[in-house]
């Protein structure tokens, strides 16, 4: 495999990785969607288990009530029936919670009646209430009203006199209302629903039957208590697991008139729900009903019990891409400094080749007798051969100490230097070669506190590094200014050159290790594209930085900054 992939090779790859990727976050979104529609499924499900159980709860409870009220009711049919005692509780004993007591031989009775007298047993200290009449209520008196403590107790019943139909005792006991019959006419007593008859019972279901169907001829609104309704379909909501807030109505008819809507403003959402179950359905006589559901929050409770799946997603796909782009930049990023690597071979075999070309024909010239008879010759020529000795010694040099930037193992000699004395060295070793140019160094030093802490040979060749750069890049004549000025904390030192510039695509590559900006022939300007870099890296190492203003064939402005 080549070492360096074509441009073309790596477009196609970044293009297969991009349309892999691209189909793994539509893929992922459409699992989402997916397991969206399947809470909603569930959701559904749940909304209209809890509404059949609401609706059979309150069916299930009309029967009851009504069945309750008639067998406590004075209706005459009954009076007519085989009972071995009749009576008629009071009205408010239908309102009660009434426990009828069977007489069978596993149920065991609260109070009990042998022979003239009544037992009856309190499990706990609370008020005892006995009361006992007779079916027309004539003769009606309280037995015991009193607080009792844990015990068994009896009343004697030889006060009662004679009655047809016999008396019926109302107690309370525990919470709960018990009635009780006995007859005066020498019969053993006992529990009012034991001796019922199947005449009776026959009547007491026709009872059953009349108020029920006399309860479908009721607005659907006045049969139901709103309380108890919307307490149905919260507890049944619960009990499958829903908790959220809803409006909850009632529509009759086939044109969705809405009879009930709670809350009012709801009634339009309410007629269009998709959540509603019918109401008695086993009425016969009344105009169908059905109990209907709105959630105003339904689509945010989804989408938050999708809320771990969606965070897991997105933190996954979201490392993904981040991974991917970075791979993507460090990808163009290592065939750029692949690319300037090669140039930089280049461009140090260039400046290398040239002093031992020197040196190998200097070495030769020497040797030559006609030479060697010259001691003036020979001379030039060795000053020649340290000359390029020196000069590879220096390419050599600038190599290493870069390596050694890169990998930061480095440490700064710091003392307290004047800048101002650095630059002026500086500008006085680059005077000549400027002006043997036709050009000028102008040096305007204003700072007030030159003298900063810093390593005095960086400083040094971070001004000897711009101001070569400046004279290299500048045609003939050159023009370089040179500044400083004192800044917040620190010296701000500008070097200015009228030379070819740098371009807006280039300006954030400069201070890039290896980057030359492309001007033609890479061997114009010599150098290693090493400069600016060691210039950002010391300046930062400082404390400090360094910025580049250009624009292309108008120069370039460098500003650097050294803190106190």
């Amino acid at each position: 495999m080549p070492m360096k992939l074509s441009p073309k090779t790596v477009r196609i790859i970044i293009a297969l990785a991009v349309m892999a990727l691209a189909g793994l976050v539509v893929l992922q979104g459409l699992l989402l969607l997916t397991a969206l529609e399947s809470k909603e499924q569930t959701f559904r499900r749940n909304v209209l288990a809890a509404l059949n159980g609401a609706a059979q709860g309150l069916e299930t409870s009309e029967a009851m009530h009504y069945s309750v009220c008639a067998a406590l009711s004075d209706d005459d049919s009954l009076a007519q029936q085989r009972w071995t005692s009749e009576f008629s509780p009071p009205d408010s004993l239908c309102r009660d919670s009434v426990i009828f007591v069977a007489a069978t031989a596993d149920t065991v009775p609260p109070v009990r009646i042998t022979g003239d007298s009544l037992y009856y047993v309190v499990h706990r200290p609370q008020r005892v209430l006995i009361q006992v009449y007779n079916p027309d209520h004539s003769e009606k008196r309280i037995t015991i009203d009193t607080f009792k403590t844990a015990g068994q107790y009896s009343i004697s019943l030889d006060s009662l006199p004679p009655s047809p139909g016999g008396y019926a005792y109302s107690y309370r006991l525990d919470g709960r209302s018990v009635v009780q019959q006995i007859e005066t006419f020498g019969n053993r007593p006992g529990p009012l629903a034991g001796f019922m008859g199947n005449d009776g019972k026959t009547v007491l279901v026709q009872r059953v039957l009349s108020l029920l169907m006399d309860a479908e001829r009721r607005p659907i609104e006045k049969r139901l208590d709103r309380t108890a309704l919307d307490s149905a379909v919260t507890a049944n909501l619960k009990y499958h697991g829903i908790e959220l807030e809803h409006a909850i109505g009632i529509v009759t008819g086939n044109l969705d008139s809405l009879a009930l809507a709670e809350p009012a403003d709801a009634a339009d959402e309410l007629r269009m729900s998709e959540f509603r179950t019918r109401l008695f359905p086993q009425d016969v006589f009344s105009i169908p009903s059905n109990l209907v559901i709105h959630f105003p929050g339904q689509t945010f409770y989804l989408w938050r019990q999708m809320t771990p799946l969606l965070a897991a997603t997105v933190i996954l796909m979201g490392i993904i891409i981040v991974c991917f782009v970075m791979t993507v930049r460090i990808m163009t990023s290592q065939r750029r400094f692949a690319g300037r690597l090669v140039d930089f071979i280049n461009n140090m075999t260039h400046e290398f080749k040239t002093p031992l070309s020197t040196v190998a024909l200097a070495s030769e010239a020497i040797s030559r007798p006609d030479v060697t008879a010259e001691p003036e010759k020979i001379a030039r020529f060795n000053r020649m051969i340290a000359d390029e000795n020196q000069r590879m010694r220096h390419q050599v040099d600038k190599i290493l100490q870069m390596a050694v930037l890169e990998e930061g193992d480095y440490e700064l000699a710091l003392e307290e230097v004047d800048l101002h004395d650095i630059i002026r060295r500086a500008v006085d070793s680059f005077t000549l070669a400027v002006e043997s140019r036709g050009g000028r160094i102008a040096c305007d030093l204003k700072a007030d506190r030159p003298v900063v802490t810093a390593d005095r040979i960086h400083a040094a060749n971070i001004i000897h590094n711009l101001l070569d750069n400046a004279n290299k890049y500048s045609p003939d004549p050159p023009d370089i200014a040179v500044s400083t000025r004192d800044a917040d904390g620190g010296v701000m030192v500008v070097i200015k050159d009228h030379g070819i510039g740098i371009g807006e695509a280039d300006r954030e590559q400069v201070f890039d290790k290896y980057y030359r900006v492309p001007n033609g022939d890479v061997h114009e300007v010599k150098g290693f594209g090493l400069g600016l870099y060691y210039v950002k890296t010391m300046a930062e190492a400082h404390g400090g930085y360094v910025k580049v203003s250009s624009e292309l064939n108008k120069g370039s402005t460098f500003v650097i900054y050294i803190p106190i």
